[in-house]
């Protein structure tokens, strides 16, 4: 339950980059130009979830020119205590 979850919440995010994006009507290799970002980075976050600093978060809500709430869901307690108990777990 607990890497689903985190899992799903990563796919949320990269459906919101994707659709955002889109609605912006920038291609991947647009959004590239405007972030600095490399393509593969973009097509990763977008396509597999890939997880994100709050560097990239920025970068891609300024390009997107929208919120960083507008791209991360809101988070669930479940997906928050699973972040922090696997944090723990590598300390």
């Amino acid at each position: 339950m607990a890497d689903e979850s985190i899992r799903d919440y990563q796919q949320t995010i990269a459906l919101n980059v994707r659709a955002l994006r889109e609605k912006r009507g920038f291609t991947q290799g647009q959004l590239c130009m405007a972030t600095g970002m490399a393509q593969t980075t973009v097509s990763r976050i977008e396509n597999h979830g890939q997880p994100m600093t709050l560097n990239t978060l920025y970068l891609l809500a300024y390009a997107l020119k929208c919120k960083a709430r507008d791209i991360i869901p809101d988070t669930s307690q479940d997906v928050v205590d699973t972040i922090l108990a696997k944090r723990e777990a590598l300390a």
